[in-house]
């Protein structure tokens, strides 16, 4: 009776397995670092790879093509390089008065293992214009940041990946940043 029992038990386990098969995810938690160690990486929308491939579209013109590949190049622990072909990112320029954000990253996807597959960066001409050089590659970084999977930063003026343009000086990665980047290709 013992052994048609341990049977009827593995025949379910197996019936159970195979039904429900188990997934291994890659973080489990929604978020690794804080506001307090200055980095935050949303484990549901990263990087996932250390190479990523982005498209900058036509609209983008000749200074902006220059800002975008500078600011994509200062991402160590991620090296984003420009494509035509399959690429993950697209990078696109914008001219809008009504609106107060310099850019934004959007319309992102991700697969289950939380690794972006698309996602693209708008950054608005018009705003961006006012900027400095440096100001404005440093707000093009931040947002490659988010492509990288870093979130934003609301208490630490300091970092690249703060979330304010006021008072902000963090044109280039920290260390903070670079740290949370590092998790990322995960």
């Amino acid at each position: 009776m013992k052994r048609i029992i341990n049977n009827l038990l593995l025949v379910i386990t197996l019936i159970i397995i195979t039904i429900f098969p188990t997934q291994a995810f890659a973080h489990t938690t929604a978020q690794t670092g804080s506001e307090t160690v200055k980095w935050m990486l949303d484990n549901y929308n990263h990087a996932g790879a250390t190479n990523v491939l982005y498209y900058n579209s036509p609209t983008l013109d000749s200074t902006m093509v220059s800002d975008v590949t500078s600011a994509a190049s200062r991402w160590s622990k991620v090296t984003f390089t420009e494509s035509t072909g399959n690429y993950t990112g697209y990078v696109n320029q914008i001219s809008d008065s009504n609106s107060d954000v310099a850019a934004e990253f959007w319309m992102f996807a991700s697969d289950s293992s939380g690794h972006l597959y698309n996602w693209s960066i708008n950054i608005n001409k018009y705003l961006t214009d006012q900027y400095t050089s440096p100001q404005r590659r440093g707000v093009i970084t931040h947002e490659f940041g988010h492509a990288v999977g870093l979130n934003d930063i609301y208490n630490s003026i300091g970092v690249n990946m703060y979330a304010y343009m006021s008072g902000w000086t963090a044109y280039f990665p920290t260390s903070y940043d670079l740290i949370g980047a590092d998790e990322a290709d995960h």
